[in-house]
């Protein structure tokens, strides 16, 4: 485990601590479980920002650009990560800074429950037709 202390511009004197890389966490296996994390994210940036916005104060917002100078990533990646964090529902933008949802990861859970149901009982639906058929 590598923790990692971030130097946020705007609190310098207040280092954020984060574990920054681990093997096969939690949200790594979360992420990997959604789809969330994809196999062209070699170094698993999307990890490395999700973490950095999760640990960061959630009554303060942060930029990309903040962001990317705090975690030594290309603003241009970050800013990638963050849009697709957005589309999915895990951070929310609000001017010009990000930050999480509230119960973001428990929704998406539930809203890939919910979509994965509705698979389910229509494929149920199609058996049915299809062993009538052969009646």
């Amino acid at each position: 485990m590598v923790l990692t202390l971030l130097y946020i511009a705007d609190s310098p004197s207040a280092p954020l601590i984060i574990n920054l890389k681990e093997e096969k966490d939690e949200l790594e296996v979360f992420c990997s479980s959604l789809h969330i994390l994809s196999k062209r994210d070699k170094d698993k940036t999307i990890l490395t920002v999700i973490r950095a916005v999760l640990y960061y104060p959630t009554n303060r917002p942060i930029s990309a650009t903040t962001l990317s100078k705090a975690l030594s990533v290309n603003r241009i990646t970050v800013l990638h990560h963050l849009k697709k964090l957005q589309k999915i529902g895990i951070i929310q933008k609000q001017k010009r800074k990000y930050f999480l949802v509230d119960n973001a990861f428990s929704k998406l859970v539930l809203k890939a429950k919910e979509e994965t149901d509705k698979i389910f009982e229509e494929l149920l639906q199609i058996a049915h037709k299809l062993d009538n058929l052969s009646k």
